[in-house]
């Protein structure tokens, strides 16, 4: 199936694959593509997977096989959207990345530039994101399913976020007070709780499955969780400054302590 879409913009410069436009509901009823996921999502976003670009014109895109990640936002006929378009040639890593950012949840904790400030609401920058999504480039799974496999990554993020609401936006204040007794936000947790979505996926009958990261830790006589500052498994990973040093192997060590705490 080809189908051609005008009004298109990319997403950002050099993004070649990646495109938007803004979408009545009563037009995007008129494309009937198929839908990947048919769970009830809300969303603000509509998100279509494609295989290719056949044809590209300054503001006119013509796509092979479009589908859409999930059923179409319930509301009025004039109501528009923020139409996503993402190939599903980029690598799955990259897939996602561009799918995930669509979503307001997520893209309000993710920074742009280099680094995060001491006052930032931000939780990851960028590149940090970008360097723990490589993982998911190890997943053994056909293209066609990518759009399924995103799906549930995004239900998993969001349920995660909905658990524990310190892994989405705070205030500065209170993500302040909260920095000062845990790390459980950090850029090396995040690739924990990633992890552990890679590990527990199932491409038959996935069940959104969380870490229980409120179970108590048990160390040297210490009770508390897992990622509080005053934990004494963290001493011997903390540098002169107190900022965290860890080789991959012994962050994955840490993983693997970390994943049998909370299983």
């Amino acid at each position: 199936m080809q189908f051609s879409i005008d009004g298109v913009r990319r997403l950002n410069r050099n993004d070649k694959t990646g495109h938007f436009c803004v979408v009545t509901l009563h037009r995007l009823k008129l494309w009937d593509f198929p839908v990947i996921n048919t769970a009830i999502f809300n969303q603000n976003v509509v998100t279509v997977s494609y295989e290719e670009i056949i044809e590209q014109a300054k503001d006119k895109i013509k796509l092979s096989n479009p589908v859409f990640l999930y059923p179409l936002p319930d509301g009025d006929e004039g109501d528009e959207y923020v139409t996503i378009f993402i190939s599903s040639n980029n690598s799955l890593a990259e897939y996602c990345e561009k799918v995930i950012l669509a979503y307001d949840f997520i893209n309000r904790i993710v920074e742009r530039t280099d680094k995060l400030s001491s006052n930032s609401t931000k939780l990851l920058t960028l590149q940090s994101l970008q360097s723990i999504l490589k993982m998911l480039n190890n997943v053994k799974i056909r293209n066609e399913e990518w759009p399924n496999y995103c799906s549930d990554f995004i239900q998993y993020l969001k349920c995660l976020i909905k658990e524990y609401p310190y892994l989405g936006y705070l205030p500065v204040m209170e993500r302040k007070k909260f920095r000062e007794r845990s790390v459980a936000d950090t850029s090396f947790a995040w690739e924990f709780y990633i992890k552990f979505f890679v590990d527990e996926w199932k491409s038959e009958d996935y069940v959104i499955n969380l870490p229980n990261l409120s179970k108590p830790f048990h160390h040297m006589g210490w009770t508390g969780d897992f990622f509080q500052r005053d934990n004494p498994f963290w001493q011997s990973y903390l540098s002169k400054n107190g900022k965290f040093r860890f080789h991959r192997a012994v962050r994955e060590s840490i993983y693997e302590i970390w994943k049998e705490w909370i299983e």
